[in-house]
């Protein structure tokens, strides 16, 4: 049988929730390349991988697709890498220089002016370098370990997953594992989840294999991981997503939010990680 291809992101938040398709013993069973987050939604969309951990802004815009429960990347307060640094009050933004690669951090900052009265900001995507963003912006929005270095200043800096839980109450999901529904047959949930159970024994590892190449201390990385990044999807983290696109759809970003589908294990049944939150 070949093997599955898979495509995770680049950034350091996704090195545990992928760790058993590069260590564990299902390894084999998957072909797994890391890119951007934006390309991996590009590669699943065009059906040059099976599945992908793409920005969750993306299930919207990609036909077809079914999520697979139990894990995911987010935040249930301040996330520490999906920052605004402003030169002005949060309700005075009216322009936002944005990485390029982000794509549900820029939905997510839409939502959350809009919430405030802004109704058209104006957004230009440009390759990271703060200083630059700013010239001719109020505000720079930079996401994944780029973020995780910035030293603003005497800027503003506001955390976007801290701004989402103080006006909802609910955690953010910036990515999710999707996959295209046709190889549905052949996909074992439980091997997603080994891989981030794993992946999460490791953060130390994690840590100090990528301290130097990050420039951040092993504490401060490990810390990260463990504290600011929340790797379950169950009942609570689906609240949550299903709040952002439907205030996505209100916002005029996405037409008629799409119904999140959850992939089902071919054997009939939940994981049990998963089973314990999602009753729906």
């Amino acid at each position: 049988m070949s093997r599955i291809r898979i495509a995770s992101t680049s950034y350091l938040n996704a090195l545990p929730i992928s760790w058993g398709f590069l260590h564990g013993p299902d390894a084999p069973l998957y072909d797994i390349s890391f890119h951007p987050p934006a390309v991996c939604a590009e590669l699943l969309e065009a059906g040059k991988v099976a599945i992908a951990l793409i920005p969750s802004i993306e299930f919207q815009a990609i036909p077809g697709l079914r999520i697979l429960p139990g894990t995911a990347i987010g935040s249930i307060g301040r996330v520490g890498s999906v920052r605004l640094i402003s030169k002005v009050p949060f309700e005075s933004i009216s322009s936002v220089a944005v990485d390029a690669d982000s794509r549900t951090a820029v939905a997510l900052l839409h939502i959350l002016l809009h919430r405030r009265g802004i109704k058209n900001p104006k957004f230009t995507a440009m390759k990271v370098n703060l200083e630059t963003m700013l010239r001719e912006h109020d505000a720079a929005l930079i996401i994944g370990d780029p973020a995780l270095r910035l030293r603003p200043g005497a800027r503003a800096s506001f955390d976007l997953a801290l701004e989402w839980k103080k006006e909802t109450g609910l955690p953010f999901v910036f990515a999710l594992w999707a996959a295209r529904r046709e190889i549905a047959s052949r996909l074992d949930i439980d091997s997603f989840l080994l891989s981030c159970r794993s992946g999460l024994g490791e953060i130390d590892r994690i840590a100090r294999e990528n301290s130097s190449g990050m420039n951040m201390d092993r504490a401060g990385i490990a810390a990260y991981l463990r504290e600011n990044i929340h790797y379950d999807l169950g009942g609570r983290e689906l609240e949550g997503l299903r709040m952002f696109y439907r205030l996505a759809g209100e916002s005029g970003l996405i037409p008629s939010p799409r119904t999140i589908h959850l992939h089902r294990d071919p054997r009939g049944t939940w994981p049990a990680t998963e089973a314990r939150r999602e009753t729906g």
